[in-house]
C-alpha cells in the first residue's frame, strides 16, 4: 500500500516545478550544472594574467660587445611596432640571454607584462677572437723581427694601441702577453691580450737579399732535430 501511495505522490511534480525549488533555494541562474559551470568559467577568464614571454635575438659589434652601451631594439608587442634602449652590459658573451623585466606581450584582464628575452650574437672581429675575457690576436712578424727581435706596435679591442717587445729568436705560434689589455666584465673582472706570432716569408726578394739569405741559410743549424726526424 505504502509503494503505490508514494508513486502517487511524486506524479504532480515535472522539470518546471524542480527548477523552480532549486532556483529558490540557489538562486537564478544556479538552478543547473550547467548554469554553474559557465558562471565559474567567466570567473577563471577574468582573473588577471601575465603575458606572454617574448623571445628575440640581435647582433651586435666586437667594440659594444668590449665596452658595453645602449642598443636600439624595433620589437612588436600585442600586435604594435615600438622600439626600445636596451643595456649591454660589458664583456657580454656571444650567446648570452639578457631578461629586460614588463617588455615582453601585455598581460590581460589588468594582469602584468611578460619579460623580453634577448638572445646577444657577438659580431666576427677581423683581428680579434675571444677567449672568455681573454682576446687573441694573430701577430705577422718578418724574419728578420723574428729572429732579432723587435718593438711592434699592437692594436687592443679597447681601442688604444701598445707597445709589444717581441724578444729574439722568437718562433711562429708563441703567444706573449699584454696583462690587462682583454676584456672586462660588469663585475670589474679583467682579461689579457694574446698575441700570436705568425712569421711571414717574403715572396719577392732582391737579388742581394736572396743571396745573403742562401748564405745564412748555409751556417744555421737545422730545427728538424730529435726523435721522428733522424
Amino acid at each position: 500500500m505504502g509503494g503505490p501511495g508514494f508513486s502517487g505522490a511524486t506524479k504532480g511534480f515535472d522539470a518546471e516545478d524542480i527548477s523552480s525549488i532549486f532556483e529558490e533555494f540557489f538562486g537564478a541562474g544556479r538552478s543547473g550544472f550547467g548554469g554553474r559551470g559557465a558562471g565559474f568559467h567567466e570567473r577563471v577568464q577574468a582573473r588577471p594574467q601575465r603575458g606572454r614571454d617574448l623571445r628575440v635575438q640581435t647582433t651586435i659589434s666586437f667594440y659594444t660587445a668590449a665596452h658595453g652601451g645602449m642598443e636600439s631594439l624595433a620589437l612588436e608587442r600585442g600586435g604594435a611596432k615600438q622600439t626600445i634602449e636596451v643595456k649591454i652590459p660589458k664583456g657580454i658573451a656571444d650567446g648570452a640571454t639578457l631578461r629586460i623585466a614588463g617588455k615582453g606581450e601585455p598581460g590581460r584582464n589588468g594582469g602584468p607584462p611578460g619579460d623580453l628575452l634577448l638572445t646577444v650574437r657577438v659580431a666576427p672581429h677581423p683581428l680579434f677572437r675571444r677567449d672568455g675575457l681573454d682576446v687573441v690576436l694573430e701577430l705577422p712578424l718578418t724574419i728578420a723581427e723574428a729572429t732579432l727581435g723587435a718593438t711592434v706596435s699592437v692594436p687592443t679591442p679597447l681601442g688604444e694601441r701598445v707597445e709589444l717587445k717581441v724578444p729574439p729568436g722568437t718562433s711562429s705560434g708563441a703567444k706573449l702577453r699584454v696583462r690587462g689589455k682583454g676584456l672586462a666584465d660588469a663585475k670589474g673582472k679583467q682579461g689579457d691580450l694574446y698575441a700570436v706570432v705568425k712569421i711571414v716569408a717574403p715572396k719577392r726578394l732582391a737579388p742581394e737579399d736572396r743571396q745573403a739569405l742562401e748564405r745564412l741559410g748555409r751556417t744555421l743549424p737545422t730545427p728538424r732535430t730529435g726523435a721522428g726526424w733522424t
